[in-house]
């Protein structure tokens, strides 16, 4: 063979047609089933036959047009292709219990994707026209720690660990999009001292992710808060800060809830420190702490993004920041548009979306631009890494 590059694609699933017409396929894997196929090299024969009749899928149809689009450009790539959302359109992601990893989510399939080209001699691009806003947007979650191995931290110059452990982190880059960027309120941020109110509307079921003192590990006086919910003005659900655990990768508390129903909702949120239903009455906040394990008055800063919900929005403490997860990871190069809307999203220095592309959208089906680029990059140099790309790609694509 003289391919010197992969494509990996992770999406919602390709047909039977679209995967056809790759020439070129070294791998699939199929998170709802859990089962992978790797060629030798080349998927063929019984196995190309299993592929088609057992793996092929794509009742969202978004990875058939996905990798219809990056065929068109690159032809005579080889591809990976992850099949990583489920029937009802939910992302795998990677699942925990006691600890510990159970399940593989979108993370783990790449890496073994991006192994896979690595035992080829093939540099790699992975593709990810998906998104959601299930993290804080400061580049610290599990995708994040695992990524940090395989391709580094994403900065030019990379980190001293990096450096010092000698892993060949070159060749290997991730393409993701932004996120609509609409200008729809799904992020709301505030610090509050005291119990704070935001209002919002949903058109169906919606999920919500919360998030406490986003950019530093959680204090203890700062993870006694309550969270009161209102659907249509009736109480629908309490959440309290005492019992939600610290993620074990970055000693952050994180809560993901769900809110049923159409209608205008209220999130109350009140500090350890303040007491309920108070507004501004310092002295009787002093005075009803000595009643918590918190005894200081601080400022908490708290962060809920729509998780899911296409129509769900913030009607008042709206954060303009909006860059979706993966694309707001340090070590994937995030691609949005210039008519778009994202706010001053900025991970580990590295200024989010770094290209942003003329014309409309969407923008899912539009990073194939740059996904063909990079490739095409790393054909001509394998041995740039994530921040040299991003710099190429840049200077081709000036903002």
């Amino acid at each position: 063979m003289s391919i010197k590059n992969a494509v990996i694609v992770i999406d919602s699933g390709f047909s039977q047609e679209v995967v056809g017409w790759v020439k070129n396929l070294i791998g699939f894997y199929d998170l709802n089933s859990g089962i992978a196929v790797t060629g030798a090299p080349l998927i063929k024969g019984d196995q190309a036959q299993f592929v088609l009749q057992k793996l092929c899928a794509d009742p969202l149809k978004h990875g058939s047009i996905v990798l219809r689009g990056l065929l068109h450009r690159k032809p005579d790539c080889a591809f990976v292709l992850v099949r990583a959302f489920d029937d009802a359109g939910t992302l795998f992601r990677t699942r925990w219990s006691n600890g510990q990893v159970v399940a593989d989510g979108w993370v783990e399939a790449y890496l073994w994707a991006r192994q896979l080209c690595a035992n080829r001699g093939f540099t790699s691009v992975a593709n990810l026209s998906f998104g959601g806003y299930s993290h804080a947007q400061d580049g610290s979650g599990w995708e994040s720690f695992k990524l940090a191995s395989a391709v580094g931290s994403g900065k030019s110059g990379g980190s001293a660990d990096e450096m010092a452990s000698g892993q060949n982190l070159a060749g290997h880059v991730l393409v993701a999009a932004t996120g609509p960027g609409d200008k729809r309120g799904i992020h709301c941020s505030f610090t509050a001292s005291d119990n704070t109110v935001v209002h919002g509307y949903q058109g169906c079921t919606s999920v919500y992710n919360l998030w406490v003192d986003r950019n530093v590990s959680s204090n203890a006086e700062h993870c006694h808060w309550h969270l009161l919910v209102k659907m249509n003005g009736r109480e629908v659900a309490q959440h309290q800060g005492r019992l939600i655990p610290r993620n074990i990768w970055n000693d952050r508390q994180q809560l993901t809830f769900v809110l049923e129903g159409e209608g205008n909702f209220e999130f109350s949120i009140t500090p350890a420190s303040a007491p309920a239903g108070s507004v501004r009455d310092l002295s009787a906040q002093v005075s009803a702490a000595t009643s918590v394990e918190s005894s200081v008055f601080t400022p908490t800063r708290f962060d809920i993004f729509v998780a899911q919900g296409e129509d769900a929005c913030f009607f008042d403490h709206y954060d303009a920041d909006a860059i979706s997860e993966p694309a707001c990871l340090s070590q994937v190069i995030a691609v949005g548009l210039r008519t778009g809307s994202y706010g001053k999203c900025t991970v580990n220095g590295i200024a989010k979306p770094e290209v942003k592309l003329a014309g409309g959208g969407p923008i899912s089906f539009r990073i194939a631009e740059v996904t063909a680029l990079v490739a095409s990059l790393l054909e001509a140099d394998p041995t740039m890494d994530i921040a040299q790309v991003r710099q190429k790609v840049l200077d081709l694509h000036p903002q």
